[in-house]
Order: structure tokens, then C-alpha cells, then sequence
């Protein structure tokens, strides 16, 4: 349900200029999250993004998710710690984890027959440039559970 809100969100901030990754819960591995079977049917874990680094001088790590149940019913906690070499590191793992190699960088383009424009998701496997015009690591019947999802009412719960 989680995944299904997120996804009404792609393409507007896409359209802004956001430049929005989805990184892969294996690095390096296109086969999406390499988790096993029995962990899986529970769901994919990679919408917690819960980090902030600011100026690069400061990091806020905190419990909050990203969303309207966190905000307006969980309890939450957060820091802000103040360290350059901290807020250092974390900026470069973040930039070594939005590689083509290890995540997905999502953009926006014409369909060529007029439609108006569709996501796509541009990677590397291989050492190949691959784009792809539909979720990559999602399964057709998980894409229809989040298309139907998205129907539901349910984004002040998610």
C-alpha cells in the first residue's frame, strides 16, 4: 500500500525537476532485492528513507517515515547531529548508491505518437545502458495490486 502511494508522487516530481532515484535493495544486482522467498511475500523494505544532510554540514537521522500516519499519529523521534565529516560520508554513500549500477534513475519521455509523456527507468546491467519503460524489478501481478492500490482512498493512512 506503501508502494502505491509512493507511486503517485513519481511523476509530478519528475515533472518539477527532481532528479529521483529508486535504488535497488541489492547494490549491483539488477534481480531485484535479493531477499529470499520467505522474506518477500512480506513485502520489499525500500521506502524508509529517514536521512537528511544538510549543506553538507549537518544530518538529521530519524524514525519518522516520510508520510501522513508518521507525521499526524506516530510517535517519532529524530537528531540532528552537526559534523562535516559525517554529513561527508553520508552525502558520498548516497551518491555511490544513486549510480546506474545500483539504482534507477527515474525521467519522463515522449511516447513518440503523441500520448503524453511516460516514465521510464534508465540503469546499468552489465556494463550496458538499459532503460526500461515499466517497473523492472516489479512482477506484472505486483504492479496490478499497486495499480488497484492507488485507487483506494487510503494516503492520509499510508
Amino acid at each position: 500500500v506503501a508502494y502505491a502511494g509512493y507511486t503517485r508522487f513519481r511523476e509530478p516530481l519528475v515533472r518539477q525537476g527532481v532528479n529521483l532515484y529508486e535504488i535497488r535493495a541489492e547494490l549491483g544486482n539488477s534481480r531485484g532485492s535479493g531477499q529470499s522467498a520467505r522474506l518477500s511475500r512480506y513485502g520489499h523494505y525500500g521506502l524508509h528513507g529517514k536521512l537528511f544532510v544538510f549543506d553538507r554540514q549537518r544530518i538529521f537521522i530519524g524514525s519518522m517515515n516520510f508520510d501522513q500516519r508518521s507525521k499526524r499519529l506516530n510517535t517519532e523521534i529524530g537528531l540532528i547531529i552537526e559534523s562535516k565529516e559525517l554529513a561527508d560520508q553520508t552525502a558520498a554513500r548516497f551518491t555511490a548508491m544513486a549510480q546506474l549500477d545500483n539504482s534507477y534513475a527515474l525521467s519522463l519521455q515522449p511516447t513518440g505518437d503523441g500520448r503524453p509523456l511516460r516514465l521510464r527507468w534508465r540503469t546499468m546491467e552489465n556494463g550496458q545502458a538499459v532503460e526500461y519503460g515499466q517497473e523492472p524489478t516489479r512482477s506484472a501481478w505486483r504492479r496490478t495490486v499497486a495499480r488497484l492500490f492507488v485507487l483506494l482512498p487510503v494516503e492520509r493512512e499510508l
